[in-house]
């Protein structure tokens, strides 16, 4: 049996609950018992719809004190879980220090590298810009880093539909400016683009909100992963501080995008409009074809198969 917990407050957005999907995915295609520990009613009432098996936590401290409300109400499989799974910023070295003494296996999944959490005995960064210099300082680990380690939902495994809508797809979480988002449908809707909004979207209408779209904008994370692996055209938006690695990706790769926190409105603004211009008149963002993501193999589900075994 594999234990699985991630990040699943609102506040946090979707990204983690995405990725908690994927590896799900995967447990069910090499048919291995799970279990989800959330602390989320409402992410709850999602996974119950698939049938699946959670227990719910009151503590979301990410210290010991979650961690022993987490083994308390695992009591019963506690001599089944092989595998156990951690997503999110908030679990730190005293919670994982508590749950290596009780399962056989720990997995961290970290996105920066900072902070150092090193009682987990594997690591496993799934961003396109992971790296194992972000671990350097990090004792006595074994890591899995990088493009071939990214956590897609299965459905994104569909093949990708090449006829595109004059349409633009609009996908900024709750990070996402209302006076932004009104702007950018203005800009569209002057030159006749149809804009669809995210709300919500099952990952089937995300693709199909993808595939439908000459462009999509979407913040610099999960989505961006996704828009890729669709073989897509993104504008990415650097809004939250905790993706700036994948910010200076985007840098070193001349890779257009908006920054949404170190500028002011007008200049978002401004630069939005510029990009459009650039992008309607026929110029391709700058190098955003070049992440080719059908193409890299992805170990995940062996990575997950061997670790289980």
């Amino acid at each position: 049996m594999i234990l699985i917990c991630c990040e699943d407050r609102d506040v946090y957005g979707y990204g983690h609950r995405s990725r908690m999907i994927a590896l799900i995915d995967i447990f069910e295609v090499l048919k291995i018992d799970f279990i989800c520990a959330i602390t989320n009613v409402k992410w709850g009432a999602v996974l119950k719809k698939r049938k699946i098996k959670t227990i719910v936590l009151s503590r979301t401290s990410g210290d010991e004190n979650e961690a022993k409300e987490l083994i308390n109400k695992v009591e019963e499989y506690l001599d089944e879980i092989k595998l156990f799974f951690c997503d999110g910023n908030r679990f730190g070295n005293r919670y994982l220090s508590i749950i290596k003494k009780l399962f056989k296996k720990n997995i961290l999944i970290d996105d920066s590298g900072i902070p150092i959490r090193d009682q987990a005995e594997f690591v496993w960064n799934p961003n396109i810009y992971g790296s194992f210099s972000l671990y350097r300082n990090w004792k006595n680990i074994q890591l899995f880093s990088g493009e071939q380690y990214l956590l897609f939902r299965k459905e994104f495994e569909r093949p990708v539909k090449n006829a595109k809508k004059k349409s633009i797809f609009i996908s900024l979480g709750i990070a996402g400016s209302n006076n932004i988002i009104s702007f950018i449908k203005d800009l569209a809707k002057a030159r006749g683009f149809f804009v669809r909004l995210s709300t919500d979207f099952s990952a089937n209408e995300m693709i199909d909100a993808i595939d439908d779209s000459l462009l999509t904008i979407c913040g610099a994370s999960v989505t961006l992963h996704e828009v890729w692996r669709r073989n897509s055209i993104a504008l990415p938006v650097y809004q939250a501080k905790d993706q700036f690695l994948f910010k200076q990706f985007l840098i070193e790769n001349k890779i257009d995008f908006i920054n949404a926190i170190d500028e002011n409105e007008a200049i978002i603004k401004d630069n939005f409009n510029k990009l459009f211009n650039k992008y309607f008149n026929q110029e391709p963002f700058l190098n955003n074809n070049k992440v080719q993501m059908v193409s890299i193999k992805n170990y995940s589900k062996q990575i997950i198969n061997e670790l289980y075994s």
